[in-house]
């Protein structure tokens, strides 16, 4: 089963940021992107989610919360 593509705004919604703070983890190379063209890109929830857990800081002690809900589609 293929995964969904997620648009810019709907990944924003699900990771309760901004569309600019999506922008920015774009450019810091911080999510994998899929480029469908020069102004149009798409999303993985699965990989986003991934990578989002591996940049995860926690305090000592403090239990893991995860920041994006994979809803499968």
């Amino acid at each position: 089963m293929t995964a969904a593509l997620l648009t810019k705004r709907d990944l924003a919604q699900q990771c309760r940021v901004s569309i600019r703070t999506i922008d920015g983890w774009i450019r810091d190379k911080k999510i994998p992107v899929i480029h469908m063209s020069q102004r149009c890109v798409r999303f993985r929830a699965d990989r986003v989610a991934e990578a989002l857990d591996r940049l995860e800081t926690r305090a000592a002690g403090t239990p893991k919360v995860r920041t994006m809900e994979v809803e499968a589609k």
